[in-house]
């Protein structure tokens, strides 16, 4: 089983390759598709994740906006919410009572947040690239341009470079 769990994770880091642009904001990543679309979450190097911190639960709703609740409809997602990159969009506490708020990191509209991860925020440390994605975004036009110049192409950050975490 663990062999066959080793093959796996090999297969989707792959995929994630083959599939996406994957660039790196402080403690966050943002996994760009040839569509435009993009996943969002954090990186392996997430105080969370380095630390071994136990996620006691996830709220999506932050800044008087809940988009957990967010309700689409029809090809061009209608009623999706339109948000900037500096808007907050989760926060994670932590059981030793640190709080994360994390930032939407894309100019674009909100196509999905997991839903998976209010009734299992342990996705969120476990797998953080592949079941553990905080939100799916449509890139406004351009966006991806200013993705690849303003963030770092897959590696890990400089120990100079901002987070984009918020600690409370």
């Amino acid at each position: 089983l663990i062999e066959c769990q080793d093959s796996m994770d090999t297969t989707v880091e792959n995929f994630l390759d083959r599939s996406y642009t994957q660039y790196y904001n402080g403690d966050q990543y943002v996994f760009i598709h040839q569509n435009g679309l993009c996943l969002v979450g954090i990186a392996p190097h997430h105080p969370i994740i380095k630390e071994g911190k136990t996620v006691e639960s996830i709220n999506f709703n932050v800044s008087g906006h809940d988009y957990s609740a967010i309700k689409l409809s029809g090809k061009k997602k209608k009623g999706a919410p339109k948000v900037r990159d500096v808007t907050n969009l989760v926060q994670i506490n932590c059981t030793d009572g640190v709080k994360y708020v994390l930032k939407c990191q894309v100019n674009g509209t909100i196509i999905e947040c997991n839903p998976n991860l209010v009734a299992q925020p342990e996705l969120l440390t476990k797998w953080p690239t592949t079941k553990g994605y905080i939100a799916i975004f449509q890139c406004f036009s351009k966006e991806a341009d200013r993705i690849s110049k303003a963030y770092k192409k897959k590696g890990r950050r400089s120990e100079k470079e901002a987070g984009s975490v918020t600690r409370e």
